[in-house]
């Protein structure tokens, strides 16, 4: 059975798809929902939806369809288009609207998926979102970093407040902020979140 903890994070997701027009680039530790929650945003916010993981089949898929790409259109310098037939090779339904978004899940395992980014960021209408748990890889050499090109966003484990909310206490919690009281029963709660560390699967 899967759990679904409400996050403050939701609240950015939908500004970035509102009023963004650069890639969302989402970092974070493992195990801290980011994968669930970013499948949830997307199934609920778009017509279209594309899951890649480049360390599952659905990656070895994608660099697939770009070694068809390379060949056939190698020699044609149109990136807008090249981007579109990349796209209608991986999957011949992909359209390109505002409503269809592109989640690239581990992209630090792959450079040459991560120097899609640019381009597919300035030709595509569609909505791209690039996550993984080690990022940092992409400092090596062959990753072109993007500048300009990506909005970053970090996902972490679960707040304090969050947790809160979970078992409807967080209006108790915020009570007692802003008179600065003490609450027995919010203390033995932090015995609990600090226990769990806030990592969403230990709470559920």
């Amino acid at each position: 059975m899967e759990y679904y903890f409400k996050r403050d994070v939701w609240k950015d997701l939908l500004e970035w798809k509102e009023k963004s027009d650069l890639s969302l680039e989402v970092c974070g530790a493992r195990q801290v929902g980011k994968t669930f929650i970013l499948k949830k945003f997307c199934k609920e916010n778009f017509k279209q939806f594309f899951y890649i993981n480049m360390s599952e089949s659905t990656g070895k898929d994608f660099l697939d369809s770009i070694a068809v790409w390379s060949e056939k259109y190698s020699h044609e310098h149109d990136s807008s288009t090249d981007i579109l037939r990349l796209m209608k090779i991986y999957k011949p339904d992909f359209e390109d609207r505002e409503d269809t978004v592109v989640l690239i899940d581990e992209i630090q395992e792959s450079p040459r998926v991560y120097n899609l980014i640019r381009p597919v960021t300035r030709t595509l209408k569609a909505k791209l979102i690039v996550t993984g748990s080690y990022l940092g890889k992409v400092l090596d050499k062959e990753f072109f970093l993007p500048a300009g090109d990506l909005k970053p966003l970090i996902i972490s484990s679960l707040s304090f407040p969050e947790f809160l909310d979970i078992f409807g206490k967080r209006t108790r919690q915020k009570e007692c902020y802003y008179i600065s009281g003490y609450d027995k029963n919010l203390a033995q709660y932090f015995e609990l979140y600090k226990w769990t560390g806030g990592y969403p699967a230990v709470i559920a």
